[in-house]
């Protein structure tokens, strides 16, 4: 079972960087997985969309803040069904010199990465926030769109593990709806 916790962004100090502290700090102190892994282990991803801040995970949050929402999240939509969707991205590719250098057309890069689980892409919308992440800057694309689902188990393990890098600073995150 996965959770979707939906919470202002004013609860948090806006800091990118500091984002991932308080995500974190809405489960329990001790959690399954080794120090730097809880995050990934735990299935805890999250992006920022607006005035609210969604949290995907596999356990339930404890903390109490005000404006929290926790929901169970409902089933993977069916092969054929065509889906609303919203992904947090930071799309980059690695270079073989070492190093990441960021992608020009994101609605491609995303439609490749989510080849198997959706088709038919279509990006309704793209907005861009350039921030930092502690060492280099950092771009967070989000796409809003529909598409079709092609394999609802690629897709189901596309919501859990996110897409692309960056996942700690609130990239990664794909949230689906039935269109």
């Amino acid at each position: 079972m996965t959770f979707l916790t939906r919470l202002p962004t004013a609860t948090f100090d806006g800091s990118t960087r500091s984002r991932h502290e308080d995500v974190m700090s809405l489960f329990p102190a001790v959690l399954p997985g080794s120090e730097d892994r809880r995050r990934s282990a735990n299935g805890i991803l999250f992006g920022v969309h607006g005035e609210t801040v969604v949290v995907r995970s596999s356990v339930r949050p404890t903390r109490d803040v005000p404006g929290l929402v926790t929901t169970a999240e409902g089933r993977t939509p069916g092969a054929g069904r065509r889906v609303h969707f919203t992904v947090t991205l930071n799309a980059v590719r690695r270079r073989k010199s070492g190093g990441v250098t960021p992608v020009d057309d994101v609605g491609s890069w995303f439609a490749e990465k989510a080849a198997g689980a959706l088709d038919s892409v279509d990006i309704a919308r793209h907005t861009l926030e350039q921030t930092h992440s502690g060492r280099s800057n950092l771009k967070i694309d989000t796409l809003t769109g529909t598409a079709t689902v092609t394999d609802p188990e690629a897709l189901s393990h596309l919501l859990r593990h996110g897409i692309g890098r960056a996942k700690s600073y609130g990239a990664g995150l794909l949230l689906v709806k039935a269109a």
